[in-house]
């Protein structure tokens, strides 16, 4: 599913109107019915965090959803670029249980620390 029809789904099922939305994302109406209807590419990664966050979800997945990183992550990434490669692709071969426990096995790590 591309970013706009994604968009599009989330708002009618928090039952906003598109006008609704734009005015809380700080953006015109005709912007985001372009956006909807895949007439434009996706926004910048400043304004989908404003659209993810009225729309109750995670910043990080619309942005990813829309081929973007999230600023964080790029940062960390030119910083570690070896590092995070090789992260990935370690973890790609992980099953989904197998990911859920490295993740918690880091954080529980991390709190120890």
């Amino acid at each position: 599913m591309n970013t706009g029809t994604y968009i599009r789904l989330r708002r009618k099922e928090r039952g906003l109107s598109l006008r609704s939305l734009a005015d809380q994302a700080e953006m015109s109406a005709a912007y985001l019915s372009a956006i909807e209807r895949n007439k434009m590419l996706p926004p910048s990664v400043r304004l989908l965090t404003k659209i993810a966050r009225v729309l109750g979800i995670n910043p990080d997945s619309l942005i990813i959803m829309a081929g973007k990183l999230p600023p964080d992550v790029e940062v960390l990434i030119k910083r570690f670029p070896f590092e995070i490669c090789d992260i990935i692709r370690y973890v790609g071969g992980l099953t989904s249980d197998e990911r859920a426990h490295l993740i918690n096995d880091i954080i529980e790590n991390k709190n120890a620390v």
